[in-house]
C-alpha cells in the first residue's frame, strides 16, 4: 500500500477508530494517544495489509488490541470494560461504519447549505468549544439569541440529514431552509 492510498484509507478509517476508543475509554488523552498508536502501527504493517480486505476493520482491530494492551498495562486505571465488552464494541463499530459515513456525509452537504453565519456560529460553539457566553460575546449578541440560534440550527440539521436518510437528498423542499422559516436568529440569517 502506497502512501497515498494509506492516507486516504487512514482518513476514511481514523473516525472509527476515535469512535471505538472513545466509547471505551473516557480519558481524551488516552484516546489521542492510542489512536496516534494505531496510526502508527497502521503505517508500519500498511505492506501486511491485503488488498480487498475492510481498511477500517483492520484499524479498528490494532486498536482493539491497543486498548487491550493499555488495559494491561494500567491495570488500575480508569478504563472499566471487560475484554469481552471491548471485543463486542469493536465488532460493533466496524458494523455501523458504512451507517456513520453516510450521516458524516449528510451532514457536510446540510452544512454547506447553512449560511456563512450559521456555520461559524457552529464553528466557534462546537468547533472551538467556547461556552454560550463567550459566543454571544464575539458575535455581539445576547446568550438567548445564540441559543436559539443553535436549537434552530440543530434541528434544521437533523431534519436535513433525516430527510437525506429516507433517500430525498439533504437539500429536499420538504426540509424547509432556514432562511425561510427563522427570520431572526435562524441558521440561515445573520446572527
Amino acid at each position: 500500500m502506497n502512501k497515498t492510498t494509506f492516507e486516504h484509507a487512514w482518513h476514511r478509517g481514523e473516525p472509527h477508530v476515535r469512535a471505538f476508543l472513545a466509547a471505551a475509554c473516557r480519558d481524551a488523552a488516552v484516546v489521542q494517544d492510542l489512536c496516534q498508536e494505531v496510526a502508527l502501527a497502521a503505517w508500519r504493517k500498511r505492506g501486511q495489509f491485503e488488498a480487498g480486505r475492510d481498511f477500517t476493520a483492520w484499524i479498528v482491530g490494532m486498536a482493539r488490541l491497543a486498548l487491550l494492551r493499555q488495559r494491561r498495562d494500567l491495570a488500575r486505571s480508569r478504563l472499566i470494560l471487560a475484554p469481552d465488552i471491548v471485543d463486542s464494541l469493536a465488532q460493533t463499530v466496524v458494523a455501523e461504519a458504512e451507517t456513520l459515513d453516510r450521516h458524516r456525509h449528510l451532514l457536510a452537504a446540510c452544512r454547506e447549505q447553512l449560511a456563512p453565519s450559521a456555520r461559524r456560529l457552529l464553528a466557534l460553539r462546537l468547533g472551538e468549544n467556547l461556552p454560550l457566553a463567550e459566543v454571544a460575546t464575539r458575535l455581539g449578541r445576547s446568550h438567548g439569541a445564540v441559543r436559539t440560534a443553535l436549537c434552530r440550527i440543530r434541528d434544521w440539521l437533523r431534519s436535513c440529514i433525516e430527510a437525506g436518510l429516507a433517500g430525498r437528498g439533504p437539500d429536499v423542499p420538504s426540509v424547509s431552509h432556514p432562511l425561510q422559516e427563522m427570520p431572526h436568529a435562524s441558521p440561515g440569517e445573520e446572527v
